[in-house]
């Protein structure tokens, strides 16, 4: 894609910019990119896309330290917001930088409404615009906190948004055509209720989990919340601390001693030099 239709936002004055830009239009393509576990520990939006029809804006909460400038922007409804499987995009705000989103149009639902099997973004392209977009895995696992952002992730973070303004008037338009509009609209406003909400026991959602006993149980999660705070206090995703089937195995039969700690298959460094710690947390308090 040329260069210039691509803006880089990552001063407060060209984000300033772009919020009262924003405000003036009708319609925009949105898309956001963030880091969930994967190269470090937590959640966070480290990329928000928005294509106007001419100029794909990349803004940066990494090096801005926040959106809070696109606020009033993101929760209006005057302005019509193109994204395509909206809802994960919806929590990841909601969490990061405490947004609801007003007047999404989301490609995913309407292309369902309409009958489509395939529901990723390309697929959608591919159907009604006639458009392959060549997709690579690799770049979605990207780590978008890293800074400076490489070209290839700029392009293909601005891939996710450029053709969304023409399918919404395509899909609009056949939404209309067959009468499914009003049902369409009607799961539009239903997305205006999401938001990130922190599952209960999450050890308990682990592989295995439910075919372990009660005390079992309990020893999954005292593990699960150690490996939580050693992950937070080295800025790694929990399953570089320890795998979840790791945890599971030896909440099952935790090692009576350091040996067995040491020789626990797929005992990492990290969890190594903390091993006085699992040992206590092995250990039922009730017995203690």
């Amino acid at each position: 894609m040329k260069e210039d239709v691509t803006v880089l936002v990552d001063s407060r004055e060209g984000i300033l910019d772009l919020a009262r830009r924003l405000e003036t239009l009708d319609r925009v393509a949105m898309d956001f990119e963030g880091e969930s576990n994967l190269h470090h520990y937590g959640i966070h939006l480290c990329l928000a896309q928005i294509f106007d029809g001419e100029r794909c804006y990349l803004v940066d909460p990494v090096s801005l330290g926040g959106i809070d400038e696109l606020r009033g922007f993101m929760e209006g409804g005057r302005t019509r917001k193109v994204m395509c499987s909206a809802d994960f995009d919806m929590r990841l705000l909601h969490h990061t930088s405490g947004f609801r989103l007003a007047g999404v149009f989301d490609v995913q639902i309407a292309a369902r409404a309409l009958g489509s099997e395939r529901l990723s973004l390309q697929a959608i392209v591919e159907e009604y615009l006639g458009i392959a977009i060549p997709k690579n895995a690799s770049d979605r696992r990207s780590d978008w906190s890293r800074r400076p952002l490489t070209p290839r992730q700029m392009e293909y973070a601005a891939g996710d948004v450029l053709h969304l303004l023409d399918l919404e008037r395509v899909l609009q338009a056949l939404l209309e055509e067959k009468g499914l509009a009003s049902d369409v609209r009607k799961a539009h406003r239903a997305l205006e209720n999401i938001s990130f909400t922190p599952r209960g026991d999450p050890h308990l959602r682990l592989p295995g989990a439910n075919r372990l006993s009660v005390a079992a149980r309990d020893r999954l999660r005292r593990f699960y919340e150690l490996r939580e705070r050693i992950a937070e206090a080295l800025d790694l995703p929990p399953f570089r601390v320890l795998a979840n089937d790791v945890l599971v195995a030896a909440a099952k039969k935790p090692p009576v001693d350091r040996a067995q700690w040491h020789a626990l298959k797929g005992m990492t460094r990290f969890a190594r030099r903390r091993i006085d710690e699992f040992e206590a947390a092995a250990a039922d308090p009730r017995m203690e």
